[in-house]
């Protein structure tokens, strides 16, 4: 099954598609050129010449160029598509806009971390230590544990320890993790510089077009969870207490 819609910026030449069968996506295709350069793995487009979402083409996954627009225009057709529709886009895609439930104690604790010249200190994030620093000779040889560097503390690094596989994730969790990890700096009294944006890959995204597009798609589809989650309940509520109405 596919979800088709219309393109807000490019709906003269190209139209979209979510593949939603479980079994369905594009990842052979996106594995071969890197997860990184697509939105997403069950996105596609197709062009149209002009014919609405007549299909005049096969369909192919979005390439990141178009994150803003795919975003955009997905996020405006979950908020005039029936529920069937709603209800498919957000068990596809909710999953991709969660974030680690203790990445805000991460964030935290890695941009507290100083390096000391002084003498070699470990850290560990590791279940059975978690968010520890020792100075003790034996934790070199404890992979549980990680020599503080002299770049600690930093944005930057607490970064690449967090997430150092970035670009094997596609664009769209990949934002929604950036995201996620900015706000995270911010509420522990840091600041995301430019530098640290280009090294993080924002690029000044966060200020754009695209960070809208994100945010839109993102309330959309937790919105659509929220309503089913609370249909649920109701439904649980009616059932304890005998109501048939």
């Amino acid at each position: 099954m596919r979800i088709t819609f219309r393109s807000l910026a490019r709906g003269d030449k190209y139209g979209y598609l979510l593949l939603t069968d479980a079994c369905e996506d594009y990842h052979d295709t996106i594995y071969r050129r890197g997860y990184h350069n697509y939105v997403h793995g069950r996105a596609g487009e197709f062009e149209t010449y002009g014919s609405g979402l007549v299909q005049h083409s096969g369909d192919y996954p979005v390439n990141v160029l178009h994150f803003g627009d795919f975003c955009a225009s997905l996020g405006a057709f979950m908020l005039e598509a029936d529920k069937k529709d709603r209800v498919r886009v957000m068990e596809r895609l909710r999953f991709t806009f969660d974030v680690p439930y203790d990445l805000k104690g991460k964030v935290a604790f890695l941009l507290g971390l100083k390096y000391d010249e002084s003498k070699d200190r470990y850290y560990s994030l590791d279940s059975d230590s978690y968010c520890k620093v020792s100075a003790s000779p034996s934790k070199q040889y404890d992979k549980r544990w990680h020599r503080i560097p002299s770049d600690a503390g930093k944005v930057e690094w607490a970064w690449s320890v967090l997430f150092p596989d970035d670009l094997s994730e596609t664009a769209l969790r990949r934002y929604a993790m950036r995201n996620a990890f900015c706000t995270c700096v911010r509420e522990a009294g840091g600041w995301v510089n430019t530098y640290a944006r280009e090294f993080i890959g924002l690029s000044g995204e966060d200020n754009s077009e695209a960070n809208q597009a994100y945010h839109l798609l993102r309330l959309t589809v937790e919105a659509a969870s929220s309503i089913e989650h609370a249909e649920s309940t109701l439904s649980c509520y009616k059932s304890n207490t005998g109501l048939t109405v």
